[in-house]
């Protein structure tokens, strides 16, 4: 698994760490990707559905800061976004197509990788994100 440490919009730093025991979906867009900017207000849904009990973090890939949190305030996106703005978490999770979303099991094992958008408020993505709670899955 790559390394993860990040700081986000609010500050907040992000390392694989502190995020033992809960399932992780990281997803990795660009405001110039239509279909990411279809996508995220579904993650923002699931997380709304979830709360606490799986966290999703969104890597802005190669933007200036202000224009991927500027998007993101305007479509209300509250979602952690960690900048990557030289593409080097980005490349160490070997992502090319955008969006890509990577499962992250509560183990810290890395489950499954989205490639493209998907409509992560369905109930059977709710589903998949309790399949990762569960241990060896």
């Amino acid at each position: 698994m790559p390394a993860l440490q990040a700081e986000d919009q609010y500050g907040k730093t992000w390392a694989w760490a502190g995020l033992k025991g809960r399932p992780v979906l990281i997803n990795f867009w660009a405001t110039w990707c239509g279909p990411c900017k279809e996508e995220l207000p579904s993650l923002q849904t699931l997380a709304d559905l979830l709360g606490p009990e799986a966290v999703i973090l969104t890597v802005n890939v190669k933007e200036p800061p202000d224009r991927a949190l500027t998007y993101a305030q305007r479509s209300g996106l509250r979602l952690p976004v960690l900048m990557d703005p030289r593409g080097d978490l980005t490349r160490q999770f070997g992502v090319r197509i955008y969006p890509t979303t990577v499962l992250v099991g509560a183990d810290g094992r890395p489950r499954y990788r989205v490639l493209g958008a998907l409509d992560w408020s369905e109930r059977g993505a709710q589903a998949w994100v309790g399949e990762l709670a569960r241990p060896g899955r």
